[in-house]
């Protein structure tokens, strides 16, 4: 048998130019959604919405990974090219994970301290060496 040319013309594989941009998109999209709910104001005023916020997002990179093992045990004629949807889910799973802690992170060490000090009242007009506090509130 004769060794293949390396030099031939060979017949190439299409890249599926629209997988390739939503697996760019789509993880980098999840991060900045997932960082920026729990980083902000919406973490301070509302945690439980910006939790929910994150694990939506994450229970649909989940979906998408257990879409992507079933379509891989179908028959080839039937599920087309599953790697893509592995690739983009763990991806995604990755981006998303990343996104809490380090959202979850900058909002502990940055963002309360601040909140915490920006909603301090002031009141004019009132003593506290006269006063105590149970007169004004």
């Amino acid at each position: 048998m004769k060794p293949a040319n390396p030099f031939a013309p060979q017949r190439r594989r299409r890249l599926n130019l629209l997988a390739v941009g939503l697996n760019i998109v789509v993880p980098w999209a999840s991060f900045t959604v997932v960082y920026l709910a729990l980083s902000f104001s919406l973490h301070y005023a509302m945690p439980p919405l910006a939790w929910m916020v994150a694990l939506t997002i994450l229970g649909v990179a989940v979906v998408t990974f257990l879409r992507a093992s079933a379509a891989s045990k179908m028959p080839p004629v039937e599920r087309g090219e599953p790697s893509w949807l592995y690739f983009g889910s763990i991806l995604t799973l990755i981006a998303v994970l990343a996104g809490c802690a380090l959202g979850d992170g900058n909002y502990s060490v940055y963002m309360e301290p601040y909140y915490n000090l920006k909603d301090l009242a002031t009141y004019k007009d009132v003593n506290p060496g006269k006063r105590t506090g149970q007169v004004w509130g």
